[in-house]
């Protein structure tokens, strides 16, 4: 009974931490979540004029996040706060899903404070040095702006940990939350825990996780229809991609020259080897090893190897195969299936080795416990070596060669997080007055009061700017963009939008849509820089913008106040200027 008691207190007290834990990283991360500029257009804070622009891509995304996003604006949090709920919540599931993976496969063997073995291994890998296998086609992200990109991982991970540690139920329920959450990687899921549910019930002839399975897809489904009905009722459609009226033409030159993750052809061999080791290092793990393994973790195991199997075979046949693929098959961006273990690999091989290492303890009768010190060193310097540059990164951000290795000390990311979360948190008021406060407030965000400014300008037509101020228009001047300049790669989410991209470039931009734009790269992808922008802007006569204030129903330009525009001028503050065409 008293063990029991320990236990349950030793586990809560864990969680307990990792929440602690994600919640100080979190509040000490500013990062503002790009799912909020579709909710920002869903729930009507922005408005939609006549005319084609990239907003009308956001406007027909389907993801729960969108939804979420849309109602606690609606309930009046700010766009700071709804997107440190965000990351709190993709933390929290890279955290759980990593921690449940490794005290799973070491449970069973006697290792003195597993818990904090795991828990330790799992900060690091998080929160030091974004610990994970690689990637293809997609970045893997834990602590960034695009949240899709976040969760189209952090929930494939929580699920093979809950797996693992048994809870099928949730498993198979957050299997659907994914679903709705990032179409993809949901698609991808299920049918992976579908089809290794297959085959543990009819080749193995298991079925003690059946029951907990049906309910948690039950509820998983119901939530999933009900989420889709009302999309469909307040958005009046559902479309997902959309394939018709292009030009192929069109199409070729974007693929060629503009498309970002789509039209990579080279393979990624260290990627593909280190996944195809890892699948073989499990499968003998759990064959040699199954008086040391429950039925839960060989399950979750073996989801991931069949996880890596298909994937590997369908990332090498996207690749050797790409050029004859129709756009319905390249539009989901199905590589990124293949990075979906990225994040579980490395605990993976650090809670093998630790397995390994007790058991040849154990028959050589040798101490575990130094045997594990100082190899553990070895282990995780060839872990981290796959990852150096994160690692140095996280170190060496603020070192300042004049003044040596007291640059470190004084400004290390650790010591930066702390202060950012005070900041950040309602600790600040103990630390700073009032009139300190607004000093700071000023020097962080020197253009807060143009966007307000901006946010009372009554208007029907779109307005435009430059890379970084298209988010901080949309998100704080409330005022609808005709294209962001810096991140147009949506073609193949509307391939109708085609045409739309190219008069853009073509006509404000001046470019050529078939060409290389940019000199010495090779690609163009999806994007424009700003010194080309300054150049063409400031080359265009009053004539030539009110032709494009036509066209494109594009009335407002704001860009850097010392850029020459041949318009007058509305609003400024010395950082920015607001110019009016008609």
């Amino acid at each position: 009974m008293i063990m029991q008691n320990n236990e349950k207190f030793y586990n809560y007290l864990i969680f307990f931490s990792i929440f602690v834990v994600c919640l100080f990283f979190t509040i000490s991360h500013t990062l503002e979540q790009n799912s909020l500029d579709a909710s920002l257009i869903f729930g009507g804070f922005v408005e939609s004029p006549k005319g084609k622009s990239q907003m009308s891509h956001l406007n027909s995304q389907f993801s729960l996040l969108i939804y979420l996003g849309t109602y606690l604006l609606k309930f009046g949090l700010s766009i700071n706060l709804i997107s440190k709920i965000l990351i709190f919540f993709s933390t929290i599931s890279y955290f759980t899903g990593i921690y449940l993976i490794i005290i799973s496969i070491i449970k069973y063997i006697n290792v003195y404070n597993k818990r904090l073995i795991s828990f330790s291994f799992t900060f690091i890998a998080i929160f030091i040095i974004e610990l994970n296998f690689g990637d293809v086609d997609y970045p893997a992200m834990i602590f960034t702006e695009h949240t899709f990109g976040i969760y189209s991982l952090a929930l494939p991970t929580l699920i093979f940990g809950l797996l693992s540690n048994g809870n099928i139920f949730l498993a198979f329920f957050f299997a659907f939350i994914l679903l709705l959450t990032h179409g993809v990687l949901g698609i991808w899921t299920l049918s992976i825990l579908i089809l290794n549910s297959l085959i543990y019930i009819f080749y193995h002839k298991k079925t003690y996780f059946v029951k907990n399975a049906f309910l948690g897809c039950i509820l998983g489904l119901a939530l999933f229809l009900l989420v889709l009905t009302f999309h469909i009722n307040s958005s009046g459609q559902f479309k997902v991609f959309v394939f018709s009226e292009y030009d192929s033409n069109d199409l070729i030159n974007w693929d060629i020259l503009w498309e970002t993750h789509r039209t990579i052809r080279e393979i990624d061999f260290l990627y593909l080897s280190k996944s195809i080791i890892l699948m073989l290092i499990i499968i003998f793990f759990i064959k040699f090893n199954k008086k040391y393994i429950d039925e839960n973790t060989s399950f979750a195991l073996s989801g991931i190897i069949l996880s890596i199997f298909l994937g590997s075979i369908l990332y090498i046949f996207y690749k050797l195969f790409l050029e004859f693929l129709p756009p319905f098959i390249k539009a989901p961006m199905p590589t990124r299936v293949f990075n979906m273990h990225t994040y579980l690999s490395w605990p993976i091989i650090f809670s093998i080795s630790i397995f390994i290492l007790k058991i040849i303890s154990k028959k050589i009768k040798i101490n575990f416990k130094k045997t594990f010190f100082y190899t553990s060193i070895p282990i995780f310097i060839f872990i981290i070596s796959f990852n150096q540059k994160n690692l140095t990164n996280y170190l060496f951000a603020h070192y300042d060669k004049n003044i040596g290795i007291k640059s470190i000390l004084e400004n290390n990311p650790f010591r930066t997080r702390i202060a950012i979360f005070i900041w950040e948190s309602p600790f600040r008021k103990i630390f700073f007055n009032k009139e300190k406060i607004k000093e700071i407030n000023m020097k962080r965000y020197p253009n807060s009061n143009f966007w307000q400014k901006i946010r009372e300008y009554k208007t029907n037509s779109y307005w435009l700017t430059i890379h970084p101020y298209q988010y901080k228009l949309l998100r704080y001047g409330r005022k609808p963009i005709l294209i962001d300049t810096h991140s147009f790669d949506f073609a193949y989410y509307e391939l109708s939008s085609l045409n739309f991209i190219k008069e853009v470039i073509e006509n404000i931009f001046n470019l050529p849509f078939d060409k290389i734009t940019i000199p010495s790269f090779e690609k163009n992808s999806g994007r424009v820089p700003n010194n080309i922008i300054k150049i063409e802007f400031e080359n265009k006569n009053y004539d030539n913008w009110l032709k494009i204030s036509n066209k494109f129903n594009l009335n407002f330009i704001i860009v850097p106040s010392n850029w020459k525009i041949d318009l007058p001028i509305q609003l400024s503050n010395g950082n920015l200027s607001l110019y009016k065409i008609q």
